[in-house]
């Protein structure tokens, strides 16, 4: 707002923040001189937390002293009501696993303690940056942060359990929430929700979490292919439950099948057993099968073979779909792998007679692939 022949005979002087070891050590001369005893760590603690600002590093460092004259880092973050490192790892180890539980938990621990919580999302989002910059900049790190070796090492380890984009978004949270929590009327409320929305990213569709999910996929492929390269033997691999062996076992077996064992019948508590934990199974891995089959009941499990009817007359419409082949022989492979012998599934309409078993050739023909497969099947007439 000056006028250019007043900026002319100004000289401009900018001013930059101090470095946080040249703080610490302009702190350590002041405590000397006031014959008070202070750790490294309350002194490197007092200068980060002035971030840059020597007057403010010397008013936090004059209220330390109010409390007495021997100082350690336990007592400054007690006064700026803080939360250590060891602390702050264990709530990103928390962030990396999607512990939702976790997190609630330590942030009613921190509540407890009669802290802030808006110091204490300051501190996640000072953590958060870290790990940022450690996965961005890993040769850096203590240069920029001002950290010993081992802290650095720390910040990288549990940087790489986290992606990049991950790490930006948790980061924006944390920041948004500095300034929403000044106008809340509960701002813990809004420190869980931040906190939650960082641990539930797999539930949303946004771009960057589908990216990020993407990416972790990715890392995984690439991990289990550098294995299988190498040679390593890869046992967990996911969907890996012994079919292989299975497929040799049959492929070794004499081509001569044996007579097949004669049916055995199931008691009315075991079939009702065997149908429960079907449905329970599929409740979780099909659950279109399941809410088709939840509209009816099991009738009958007579030799093995399992008949199920509609209970409504709504859902008599389910008896087609579950009349398919596919969909038969996937519930007829659950029953006997669940048995351990050779189970049929058939749907029954309400108004069949679910004592009479379809005895036509079709029905016969069907039931023999469904016991035998249709390879080793022949129909001749």
């Amino acid at each position: 707002k000056l006028p250019e022949t007043i900026l002319s005979r100004c000289q401009r002087f900018d001013f930059g923040r101090i470095a946080t070891a040249d703080i610490a050590s302009r702190l350590k001369e002041a405590a000397q001189g006031a014959g008070a005893q202070v750790s490294d760590g309350a002194l490197m603690t007092i200068a980060r937390a002035a971030e840059g600002g020597m007057r403010d590093a010397l008013s936090i460092l004059d209220m330390c002293l109010g409390y007495g004259d021997r100082i350690d880092e336990a007592m400054v973050r007690r006064i700026l009501g803080t939360c250590d490192s060891a602390f702050m790892f264990r709530f990103g180890d928390a962030l990396a696993a999607e512990d939702a539980g976790a997190v609630f938990r330590m942030i009613d621990e921190v509540m407890r303690d009669g802290r802030d919580p808006t110091v204490f999302a300051k501190d996640a989002s000072h953590h958060i940056r870290c790990l940022l910059l450690s996965k961005c900049c890993p040769d850096e790190t203590e240069n920029i942060l001002d950290l010993t070796a081992d802290a650095a090492r720390e910040y990288r380890e549990q940087a790489e359990k986290f992606s990049v984009s991950r790490l930006m978004r948790i980061l924006d949270l944390y920041m948004g929430l500095e300034t929403e929590m000044r106008f809340s009327a509960s701002p813990r409320v809004a420190l869980e929700n931040a906190s939650l929305k960082c641990c539930i990213r797999t539930q949303e569709t946004d771009a960057q979490a589908i990216n990020d999910r993407i990416a972790a996929l990715e890392k995984k492929v690439d991990t289990l292919t550098e294995q299988i390269r190498k040679g390593v033997p890869v046992s967990g691999m996911p969907g890996d439950t012994g079919t292989p062996k299975k497929a040799e076992a049959v492929k070794e077996a004499p081509k001569q099948r044996p007579a097949a064992a004669a049916p055995q019948v199931l008691a009315d508590g075991d079939a009702a057993s065997v149908w429960a934990a079907l449905m329970k199974q599929y409740q979780r891995s099909e659950p279109g099968i399941w809410s088709m089959l939840s509209k009816g009941k099991l009738i009958s499990a007579e030799k093995d073979f399992f008949r199920w009817q509609p209970e409504t007359p709504g859902a008599e419409s389910f008896v087609t779909p579950l009349s398919r082949d596919t969909t038969k022989k996937k519930i007829s492979d659950t029953l006997n792998a669940l048995t351990g012998r050779n189970c049929s599934f058939e749907p029954v309409s309400r108004g069949a007679d679910p004592s009479k078993r379809d005895d036509s050739e079709k029905a016969y023909i069907d039931r023999l692939y469904e016991t035998f497969g249709q390879e080793p099947v022949v129909v001749q007439d």
